[in-house]
């Protein structure tokens, strides 16, 4: 098995959100996990690991985690549990990770840099898409993909959205 922290990350998120108007006490937020622990130590069951992105799903109260070997989305709990949100054929190597609450979707990245156990000579460096999954089932919405763009190498690794949902990679 292996152990993951999320302590960086999570230090970097509490911090940025503890600037942020805080909600009644009766509504959990990130600001007040802070004065809990800025360390969460989570295993990641096999077949499903080797974490790339992350990001705080807060209507979850979790991180939301990538992986770059098994293509999978994973959620983890503040006391440091492991689910399987997404587990989806058509994810290779799922690398950046946001979390758009306004729509009730997760955006990853979704390549092949040949590292996955799903990686095949068709996908390798061939695969470039963003894939749009449903904040609380983990299913597809729709996959964008980029791979025609290029005639040569190409992958998505990061990405962003805006206010009015336009999504950057």
């Amino acid at each position: 098995m292996k152990y993951f922290s999320l302590s960086l990350f999570a230090v970097l998120v509490l911090t940025a959100c503890t600037s942020l108007p805080l909600p009644s006490s009766s509504t959990p937020n990130v600001a007040n996990v802070q004065a809990q622990s800025s360390l969460i130590r989570f295993v990641v069951p096999t077949g499903h690991g080797y974490p790339e992105g992350v990001a705080w799903h807060a209507t979850k109260q979790a991180f939301v985690v990538s992986s770059l070997r098994h293509g999978t989305i994973g959620l983890v709990d503040l006391q440091g549990n492991y689910r399987v949100l997404s587990d989806d054929p058509s994810l290779i190597s799922t690398s950046g990770v946001v979390v758009d609450v306004a729509r009730g979707r997760i955006l990853v990245t979704n390549s092949d840099v040949g590292v996955s156990h799903k990686s095949t000579e068709l996908t390798k460096f061939r695969t470039a898409q963003v894939v749009e999954l449903d904040m609380d089932s983990g299913q597809i919405r729709h996959i964008y993909d980029f791979a025609h763009l290029s005639q040569g190498a190409t992958l998505s690794n990061d990405l962003t959205f805006d206010k009015a949902g336009n999504i950057y990679v």
